[in-house]
C-alpha cells in the first residue's frame, strides 16, 4: 500500500532534553546535544567502540502531537535497527503511544524485487539488491541518511525512546603483523569474500576494539585473500596479529533528530503539477583564457507540487498551520510515499524512496486559495537542507 504525499513540522527536538540511558558515551568535541543543532553535519559521535544506545527524550511543556520520528545523516550500516518507542508521560511513563518495534530497520528496504525487464523495474538480476532490497552503497553515500518511523497516526507524546542497535558482523578476520598507522595496509583474510574497492571498512584488535585502523579499500583479491586498506584513521599503538574486520565505522554519528507532526492530503497532486530537481550551489569562475575554475559547493533538492482539492481542515490546520508553524527558516521533513510496515519492518514498493524524501525548509510561502465552494488549494515550494 502506497501513501500520499506528507509534510511533518515543526522539529519539536530544539526544546527536549536529551539523555543517554546505556553506557554509551559520546566524544566532548562532538557531544550528544549536538543533535539538537540545526546544522546538521555538526555530528554527535559516540566514543570508539560504542555502536549501540538508548537516547530519552523529554518534551518538557506539554504533550506535542508526533507524527514522525527520524534521525538525520547518521553513519548506521544498512544492517542496523532503531526502535522508535513513544510514551504519553515523561520518562517513558504513562502508556505507548506507538512502537516501531525491535526489528524496525535503519534503513527502509526497497521491495518488491523485479527483474531488470519485468513491469515495475527495480533492480538487475545480477544485483545483489535484487535478493537484500538495501540500497546500494554508491546511492547510500549521495544522499543525506536518514532513519525514518512514520507512526500509522499522530499522537500525543511526552518522551520517546530510541534504541539504536548497529553491531556490526564480523565480516571476516587477519593474523598478519600490522602496526597501528595511517597510510596502505595489507591483511590476509579468506578467500571468496564479497570485499570490493572503495568499500568502508574498521579492523580492530579482536581482544580491544578500542585499538583499530579504519579507511577505504583499495583492493582484494577473492583468490588469495589479500586485502588492502588505506587507512585514514586509527586508534591506539603497537603491531598486533588478531584482527576482527567489520563494516563501517567503529562508532555511531547522529547529526540531528526530527520528531513533529505529519500531515498528508487525502487527494495527491494531480500529474504534471508536480516536480523535482536539483540546485547546484558551486560557484564558476573564469579566467582571462576562459578557462572555468570551479568552487565546489552541495547540491541540494527542490520540490515544487499544487495540492489541489483540499478540505478545509486540511487546508487550514494541516499546510497553513506548517507556513505559520515554520516560516522560512523552520525545518520539515517531506516524503514522497510513505514506508510501508509489513512485520515491523519498514519497506517501500518505490525504489526512488531515497531521491524523494529529504530534510528541507518552505522557498517561499503560499497562500490558500479557495477556487470553489468547500475546496481549497495552495502550492509547495521546499528547498534541502544539506
Amino acid at each position: 500500500m502506497t501513501s500520499n504525499i506528507s509534510l511533518s513540522y515543526p522539529n519539536r527536538i530544539d526544546e527536549c532534553t536529551i539523555a543517554e540511558t546505556t553506557a554509551t558515551t559520546w566524544t566532548s568535541s562532538l557531544p550528544l546535544s549536538n543533535i539538537q543543532n540545526p546544522v546538521i553535519k555538526r555530528v554527535a559521535r559516540s566514543t570508539i567502540g560504542y555502536r549501540t544506545s538508548t537516547l530519552k527524550i523529554n518534551l518538557p511543556y506539554e504533550p506535542r502531537s508526533i507524527g514522525v520520528v527520524s534521525l538525520i545523516n547518521h553513519n548506521l550500516t544498512t544492517n542496523a535497527k532503531v526502535r522508535v518507542i513513544a510514551y504519553s508521560g515523561l520518562d517513558f511513563g504513562g502508556d505507548v503511544r506507538f512502537d516501531s518495534g525491535s526489528d524496525f530497520r535503519a534503513w527502509t528496504i526497497l521491495y518488491p524485487i523485479y527483474s531488470e525487464n519485468a513491469a515495475g523495474t527495480k533492480y538487475p538480476w545480477e544485483s545483489r539488491n535484487w535478493w537484500l532490497g538495501s540500497i546500494e552503497e554508491d546511492q547510500r553515500k549521495s544522499y543525506t541518511s536518514m532513519a525514518t518511523y512514520y507512526p500509522t497516526e499522530n499522537a500525543m507524546v511526552r518522551s520517546v525512546k530510541i534504541i539504536i542497535d548497529d553491531t556490526p558482523s564480523i565480516s571476516a578476520t587477519s593474523t598478519t603483523s600490522v602496526t597501528v598507522s595511517t597510510g596502505e595496509k595489507t591483511f590476509t583474510v579468506a578467500t571468496g569474500l564479497s570485499f570490493i574497492a572503495g568499500q568502508e571498512i574498521t579492523v580492530y584488535k579482536t581482544s580491544d576494539n578500542t585499538t583499530f585502523v579504519a579507511g577505504t579499500i583499495n583492493s582484494y583479491s577473492p583468490t588469495t585473500g589479500a586485502l588492502v586498506l588505506n587507512s585514514t584513521s586509527y586508534g591506539g599503538t603497537g603491531s598486533h596479529s588478531a584482527w576482527s574486520i567489520i563494516n563501517g565505522d567503529n562508532y555511531i554519528e547522529i547529526g540531528r533528530v526530527f520528531l513533529g507532526r505529519t500531515v498528508e492530503p487525502s487527494i495527491n497532486p494531480f500529474y504534471g503539477e508536480i516536480s523535482q530537481g536539483y540546485v547546484d550551489l558551486t560557484e564558476i569562475q573564469r579566467s582571462i583564457d576562459n578557462t572555468k575554475y570551479y568552487y565546489i559547493k552541495p547540491k541540494m533538492r527542490t520540490l515544487a507540487c499544487t495540492l489541489k482539492h483540499l478540505t478545509q481542515e486540511e487546508a487550514f490546520s494541516g499546510f497553513y498551520d506548517a507556513q505559520r508553524e515554520v516560516g522560512l527558516s523552520g525545518e520539515l521533513l517531506y516524503s514522497y510515499s510513505k514506508p510501508d510496515y509489513i512485520g515491523n519492518i519498514n519497506m517501500t514498493v518505490d525504489k526512488n524512496f531515497y531521491a524523494r524524501t529529504f530534510l528541507c525548509n518552505f522557498s517561499e510561502l503560499s497562500p490558500i486559495e479557495n477556487p470553489f465552494v468547500n475546496g481549497f488549494q495552495t502550492s509547495l515550494k521546499l528547498e534541502e537542507i544539506v
